[in-house]
Order: C-alpha cells, then structure tokens, then sequence
C-alpha cells in the first residue's frame, strides 16, 4: 500500500509505501503472538518507522479536473449518449468522444446482461 500527499503551492511530494518486510518483522518480534493481525497490531506500535516505511520525494502532474470544486463542460457520449463530465472522455481516431466504458469495454468494471436493456 502507498500514498502520496502533495504540496500543491511548492510542487513537491512524499510517497510513503508500506513496507512488506514489516510483516517478517513483526513475526520476528512476537512469535508467541499466533493471530498475525494482533501480532502485526502489536509489533507495528514498536517498530521504528524505517522499519515500517519507505518514503520518496517524488513530483505528481495533478490536472485541474483533479482537484476540488473543477468546473468542466459536459461532452456527450458519441457511442451510448452518456454524459461525460471531467474531461473523462476518449477521442477514438475517427475525432468522436468516447466516455472510458465505451473506449475500452473489456477492461470497464460493468458488462451489459444479455437483453438486459430497460427505459
């Protein structure tokens, strides 16, 4: 697990990750712990946190359309005719805009029922 937290008047980053090493550790701490969720509770409150984090100065290109209180305008879907908003849209090769579904329908996180269409 990682997160990054962005400075956003300097530009400047952190990217703190979660090391999976911590976990070796923490059983090597406390081995008479058998529960690996309260030996990992127990150990993680004593371990340096060199030993629990990695962290980097990193830079991150954040969009407007990124950021709280964006206004965009509303482009329609060429191929189902849903509104897109956030500039989240794909302009496929023949210049029509696409929302992400319809781009890429084999990676989106929904698929259409057979005769599943409703009004």
């Amino acid at each position: 697990m990682a997160a990054t937290f962005c400075d956003l008047a300097s530009g400047r980053a952190v990217r703190v990750v979660a090391l999976e090493s911590s976990k070796d550790a923490a059983r090597a701490l406390h081995p008479e712990i058998t529960d690996k969720n309260h030996q990992q509770m127990a150990a993680y409150r004593e371990l340096p946190d060199d030993q629990l984090f990695s962290h980097q100065w990193v830079s991150v290109d954040i969009r407007p359309e990124d950021l709280p209180g964006y206004k965009s305008g509303r482009i329609v879907c060429a191929e189902c005719g849903e509104g897109i908003n956030f500039a989240r849209h794909h302009t496929r090769a023949d210049s029509a805009n696409v929302c992400q579904s319809c781009a890429s329908p084999a990676t989106r996180y929904w698929q259409p029922l057979a005769g599943g269409t409703t009004q």
